[in-house]
């Protein structure tokens, strides 16, 4: 099923990705594909085989260098999702696979990742740590967590969304649940990150 909506590659082509499922011909992890809008010509550019990926939810970005990137839900050495790259061509590499070992790296990346004016990839993890995290990747795969959502989720929790980078360098992005005062009505909230991943809360939802 589809999950995510396309992108445009400077190719002018579309690209996506295809969340899995389980059928009577077995177990379906997923798959990234290219359509051409002009002919409909339509390919497989990566099926995924769960080692390195299963259910991709996020939508694609196409960074500096033309590789598009990643993240699946689940998958992966630990099975708590990764991130990755593909190329037009189907090139495919597995940047990194999420760990859930302690302090834990965070899973469930549902919002895929975006390239900041550094360089680096950004994105988001449902679960990890209280209430989901806030990651970090450089082009070589190193990873690291820059913001755990906290306990009381003051400053949102779980996020299934995104970031994006504002012309002003900050990200964005949004959570489902929580917000400030932490005694009030909370449904979720916008809030704004700086790279080093201090969190400031712009908006609390309250209904």
């Amino acid at each position: 099923y589809v999950v995510a909506g396309v992108i445009q590659g400077t190719d002018g082509a579309l690209y996506g990705t295809m969340s899995g499922g389980v059928g009577s011909a077995g177990h379906f992890p997923g798959y990234v594909y290219r359509l051409d809008p002009v002919s409909g010509g339509f390919r497989h550019l990566h099926d995924f085989v769960i080692s390195d990926g299963e259910n991709p939810t996020g939508p694609l970005f196409q960074a500096a260098d033309g590789f598009f990137y990643g993240t699946t839900n689940e998958g992966g050495s630990w099975n708590s999702g990764v991130v990755y790259k593909v190329d037009a061509f189907g090139r495919f590499e597995l940047l990194h696979s999420l760990s859930p070992f302690w302090p834990g790296e965070g899973s469930e990346p549902k919002g895929g990742v975006i390239q900041a004016g550094d360089g680096m990839l950004y994105g988001t993890t449902e679960l990890g740590g209280y209430g989901g995290e806030i990651f970090r990747l450089d082009a070589a795969g190193g990873f690291g967590v820059i913001h755990r959502f906290d306990a009381y989720a003051s400053d949102g929790w779980k996020p299934v969304s995104g970031l994006i980078e504002a012309r002003d360098g900050f990200l964005y992005g949004t959570a489902p649940i929580g917000g400030q005062p932490v005694a009030g009505i909370r449904y979720g909230v916008v809030y704004r990150a700086d790279r080093t991943g201090a969190v400031t809360v712009l908006h609390t939802f309250t209904g």
